[in-house]
């Protein structure tokens, strides 16, 4: 069964129980949350002898997708604040993210036709009442946490990068430092991703194919915390369509581990959220940057 009080406990380990449901009682998010985790929850419960029949491969849960969508975007539009609204928008993605994996892992349903009658639910929605479907996809991805659970059936985890993506020159960082601080800096970057500094000072130096790099999964929080504050002062993205498109090309997983299939924005404003190790990678990393200021 879905147990909401355990996602919140592993989303949000720095922080009391209380303290979240206080921040979603504020504007009364848990109750829709909350509902809607009893409503999935029986149809776990019930799903067995639905499907034994044989005559369906799914139960039906795009509706309760749709309850929870309206429910908590209504109350979403009476935010004035802005920023108050974009973290209120960060928070229930992430938690609405949780509890559909944590239904889709529990499921005995086809996976693939859940994702389309949700998908195909929320798009109604959308359109119903004007939400950006683009968006929510973007935040919740449930696509691809279905496809990844497929395929983990029949093929190795590995995710190799997809070539399409980018542009016909293969893509790379440079260091815009001075000369006789490169190669220090690239074995800070060495030993952040517990990569050969080989490799890495190839990801340096235009290479002319994909590095299929492996970053230590382990430490996916604190990598990506690191090259996001190396950005742009440090290091620059070329080739590329976007600064972290750099490490999706070459390193393994990157997408699946490092971004979690969301967007590099939305999964480094999920890790500030745990605000404890937050501040305590935050501090390390600037006193591993402080010479080559």
């Amino acid at each position: 069964m879905i147990d909401l009080h355990k996602i919140l406990g592993s989303l949000y380990a720095d922080k009391e129980y209380k303290e979240i449901k206080l921040l979603l009682d504020k504007h009364g998010f848990y109750i829709p949350l909350h509902h809607a985790v009893i409503l999935l929850n029986e149809g776990l419960a019930s799903e067995r002898k639905v499907l034994e029949k044989g005559e369906i491969k799914s139960i039906q849960v795009g509706h309760i997708a749709s309850l929870l969508l309206s429910g908590v975007n209504q109350t979403l539009v009476t935010i004035s604040d802005i920023k108050e609204k974009e973290q209120y928008e960060e928070l229930l993605s992430t938690i609405c993210r949780a509890i559909l994996k944590s239904f889709l892992e529990q499921t005995v349903s086809d996976k693939l036709i859940l994702s389309y009658q949700v998908l195909v639910s929320l798009q109604d929605t959308c359109r119903f009442h004007d939400y950006d479907f683009e968006k929510l996809k973007s935040f919740i991805w449930i696509e691809s946490d279905v496809l990844e659970m497929e395929s983990q059936k029949h093929q190795s985890n590995v995710v190799l990068p997809k070539p399409e993506q980018y542009t016909n020159k293969i893509p790379y960082y440079k260091w815009k430092g001075t000369h006789v601080k490169r190669e220090e800096f690239l074995s800070l970057i060495a030993d952040v991703t517990g990569c050969k500094k080989k490799d890495i000072n190839k990801l340096f130096s235009q290479p002319t194919t994909n590095l299929e790099l492996k970053f230590s999964h382990s430490k996916a929080d604190i990598i990506l915390h690191f090259f996001s504050e190396i950005k742009g002062t440090y290091v620059s993205a070329h080739n590329a369509k976007g600064y972290y498109s750099v490490l999706t090309y070459h390193v393994l997983d990157f997408e699946k581990i490092f971004l979690e299939n969301v967007t590099p924005k939305v999964r480094i404003n999920r890790i500030k959220n745990n605000l404890s190790r937050y501040n305590e990678n935050q501090q390390k990393i600037k006193e591993w940057l402080k010479t080559f200021n």
